[in-house]
């Protein structure tokens, strides 16, 4: 009895074994397939991107471009990687929505992306670019503008100057009350007040007042009144085509801007104030100057009433 119980012992035993192997077997290619799946849930956006910006370059009308760069833009940094090919493109049009897409990123492959495209040939990618640095709104964005500004010549800083008018951020307010107090250009000063008045920037009327005395000019055209001149072109043409009207209006844009003064005219429109010392022409830009601080100092005991009016 114990020597049958022996060989039904040794007969199963290599039956076990042979089934113990495909279970392993099995059990390993499970395993594979997990991990697997799991890549490709955990990549689905990676994978997503790179195909919505090959469809993006390859798209033949600029409706279509546009539904590419709003799915890109929902992915914002994952769409980083997929897109930063897209700003080596010969297209404007794909370049422009590239930058695009990363002004809905925030990490730091991002922020490379649109320093890389502030050094655009293309002026309107350039613009692009800074307003989305500006948009960032982090410390890491205002130290490239910072260096934009330092590093551009007087034009280019101006342009940069006028962009951040369109970007109500913090950081746009500080870089340009600083190019207000401390760039070299006098140009770059104007278009930074002009700017600052846009956005209406109350944090800025201390360094407007420190502004009312600079006697600087700035001889040329501003790119808010180059802006202004487009728009009024544009209106111009439609007319033109839609009326028959003849081409007969003209806009006469300055070409000389005082420091001192578009700083005042900038202060009363963001304060809604106006000081009497102004309108009389025996007032020096010191005495203007001082009327401004003394009225400040007594209305920073109440800032609701720096609100414009």
């Amino acid at each position: 009895m114990e020597q049958a119980d022996l060989n039904s012992s040794c007969t199963t035993s290599p039956g076990r074994a042979r089934t113990a192997r495909p279970s392993r077997l099995l059990i390993a290619v499970v395993l594979a397939m997990i991990v697997i799946w799991l890549g490709v849930v955990l990549s689905r956006h990676t994978i997503r991107a790179h195909y919505w910006a090959y469809r993006l370059r390859s798209a033949a009308s600029g409706d279509e471009r546009l539904v590419y760069f709003q799915l890109l833009a929902d992915l914002h940094d994952r769409a980083v990687p997929a897109v930063l090919p897209l700003l080596d493109e010969d297209d404007l049009g794909v370049r422009s929505l590239a930058v695009g897409v990363l002004h809905h990123a925030h990490n730091n492959l991002a922020l490379d992306g649109l320093v890389r495209a502030t050094r655009d040939d293309e002026r309107e990618v350039r613009r692009l670019a800074i307003a989305g640095l500006a948009i960032r709104d982090d410390d890491p964005g205002s130290r490239e503008l910072d260096k934009l500004l330092q590093d551009s010549d007087e034009r280019e800083a101006m342009t940069i100057a006028a962009v951040l008018s369109a970007v109500p951020s913090r950081t746009a307010h500080d870089v340009l009350i600083d190019a207000v107090l401390n760039s070299p250009y006098p140009g770059v000063r104007v278009e930074a007040i002009l700017s600052l008045e846009s956005l209406r920037a109350v944090e800025a009327v201390p360094a407007l007042i420190e502004a009312l005395a600079d006697e600087a000019v700035f001889h040329g055209v501003t790119e808010a009144d180059i802006y202004a001149a487009d728009v009024f072109s544009a209106v111009e043409e439609e007319l033109t085509a839609e009326h028959g009207f003849a081409r007969q209006l003209r806009l006469d844009l300055p070409d000389r801007h005082v420091v001192g003064e578009t700083a005042e005219r900038a202060l009363e429109v963001i304060t809604g104030w106006s000081m009497e010392e102004s309108s009389d022409p025996r007032s020096t830009r010191s005495q203007i100057t001082e009327s401004w601080r003394a009225w400040w100092f007594d209305t920073e005991k109440e800032p609701t009433e720096a609100e414009p009016g």
